[in-house]
């Protein structure tokens, strides 16, 4: 994708996204102003019952208030037995009582809150009647008009249901005074308020109704907005497609081009890797070959001289003997590799003892030490290792070179100290490990030990002998045993080669090894 494109992208989803952000700050915006709407209307209807309840409560008080007979709900209001006239009796015979205004309110808000829901109640943070004591969102209010303010109202809600709360003060007048005279109240102080409440459900549905249209209105804007910034953005971009063909073409082919030109580099350089190899492992060749044919020409060139002297033919024949052997390893290495790489290697399974492995790897190590001529290297086995009844199915031949391989390194590159042979055991696997305290392996060099014709001292002028296939080998035998090695070293003070192979199911007449469980 060409950056032509990718910006046209990224300006049209720049401006979606802005003109989706847009509506939707819209639609929210028209929510919260129908929302104070809503409020203010509620509001006003709330003033004008309040303005109604005022009304009538003020034309009671102008003339002390009204008889009405006595019956089972209007009874003799208790808490005004100070006022003369209380109870009156009519020329009839009926029986009257005074209504004062705060008791006409209390029966003409219960009859209002029967009919529509609306409440209304009478209250002063100082009430005659119980039933004007003021709650929490009332007592707020009153405080509030001690300080100066006029009203005050606020979305509460009563029994679960939303209700809009408005509430004024209530100022003595000249008619209040006849049923607070103990108060001590003096013409327009503030002796309480008159609340009212207006239910939000009738509301809450007219604005739920407009918070639908709006929001369908703002759904089918933003749709033909965006389908339109969509057939605007398809044709755009397909006349800079169009225009940029050309050019991916070119960009492809120059791309092609480098590849071709990074691979023929990387095959340069592999060409000369594999040419600086082949010259040192030919001049290592060269030398580890002329060493061992050297000794076999010059001592066979001295046997004539020494027919009388039978030590000296011992010794003579014995060097020339184990430089053969040295000559013939070398060979053998080489075809170990060959086969190796040809994958031509053929393996001889078998089932053995471990006990009697571990006594032919004990043979090799001895003879590696005498070989070395480092009698004074301990070499450690395991202890009580003829104990164990654990049977192998694999190549022992194989198995015994591998060891010969690491346990001959061990020997090469260790002066003091000792080399350790051991084994552990999983359910599934056996694993080995050689151990020695030598000169050990710098850390840049361990992920190559196994590489073939690779040693870490690959210089002409190196103190150790060696074809630097040993490794290898050891590596290539592993994977066609289903096996893998590991190495652990550090400088100066030694390495740790460990591998596993498989453990086979054998017949319980070969013998059943036991299982045991570790990490490693």
């Amino acid at each position: 994708m060409t950056k032509d494109v990718s910006h046209i992208k990224q300006f049209f989803f720049a401006t979606s996204i802005g003109f989706i952000f847009l509506l939707a700050s819209s639609l929210i915006w028209n929510i919260q102003e129908e929302k104070k709407t809503t409020y203010e209307l509620a509001k006003v209807e709330a003033k004008g019952n309040h303005n109604k309840d005022l009304t009538f409560r003020r034309w009671a008080a102008m003339h002390g208030g009204v008889y009405i007979p006595i019956t089972e709900k209007i009874t003799p209001n208790e808490y005004l037995n100070f006022v003369p006239d209380r109870d009156i009796t009519s020329t009839s015979g009926k029986k009257l009582t005074l209504i004062n205004p705060a008791y006409m309110t209390r029966l003409a808000f219960e009859i209002s809150e029967a009919e529509s829901g609306e409440k209304g109640h009478i209250t002063s943070l100082n009430p005659i009647h119980p039933k004007n004591k003021p709650d929490e969102w009332e007592i707020k209010a009153l405080k509030l008009f001690e300080t100066g303010a006029k009203e005050y109202s606020s979305v509460e809600k009563i029994d679960n249901k939303e209700y809009l709360r408005f509430i004024k003060p209530l100022y003595v007048e000249k008619g209040c005074l006849k049923c607070h005279t103990e108060e001590n109240y003096q013409l327009g102080d503030i002796h309480g308020g008159i609340s009212v409440a207006i239910p939000m459900e009738r509301y809450d549905a007219i604005l739920n109704s407009k918070i639908q249209d709006y929001a369908y209105s703002h759904v089918l804007i933003a749709l033909m907005g965006l389908f339109l910034g969509w057939l605007a953005y398809r044709r755009t971009l397909h006349s800079v497609k169009e225009k940029n063909e050309s050019q991916h073409k070119i960009a492809v082919n120059e791309a092609l081009l480098r590849e071709k030109n990074r691979e023929l580099i990387i095959a340069k350089d592999k060409a000369e890797e594999s040419d600086r190899l082949k010259t040192i492992f030919l001049q290592n060749m060269s030398h580890e070959i002329r060493t061992p044919m050297n000794a076999i020409l010059g001592f066979s060139s001295l046997i004539p001289d020494e027919f009388d002297n039978r030590n000296k033919l011992i010794e003579y024949t014995s060097i020339i003997n184990q430089r053969g052997n040295d000559l013939l390893c070398i060979l053998n290495d080489l075809l170990d590799i060959s086969k190796i790489e040809s994958e031509k290697v053929e393996l001889h399974l078998e089932q053995f003892d471990l006990n009697s492995l571990l006594i032919e790897v004990q043979s090799v190590a001895l003879a590696l030490q005498s070989r070395f001529g480092k009698h004074h290297i301990n070499v450690k086995f395991p202890i009580n290792f003829d104990s164990e009844n654990i049977v192998l199915c694999s190549d022992k031949g194989r198995l015994k070179q591998i060891f010969a391989n690491l346990i001959s390194n061990a020997f090469k590159f260790t002066q003091e100290g000792s080399i350790t042979i051991n084994y552990h055991r999983s359910a599934n696997k056996i694993y080995f490990q050689v151990e020695d305290t030598g000169i050990g392996i710098p850390g840049k060099e361990l992920e190559n030990v196994f590489n073939r014709f690779t040693q870490v001292d690959q210089e002409t002028t190196r103190t150790h002998d060696g074809t630097g296939l040993g490794l290898s080998i050891v590596k290539g035998i592993l994977l066609l045993l289903n096996g893998q090695i590991e190495v652990e070293s550090e400088v100066n003070k030694g390495s740790k080669f460990s591998f596993w192979i498989p453990l086979q199911n054998v017949d319980s007449e070969q013998g059943q090894q036991q299982k045991l469980q570790f990490k490693v």
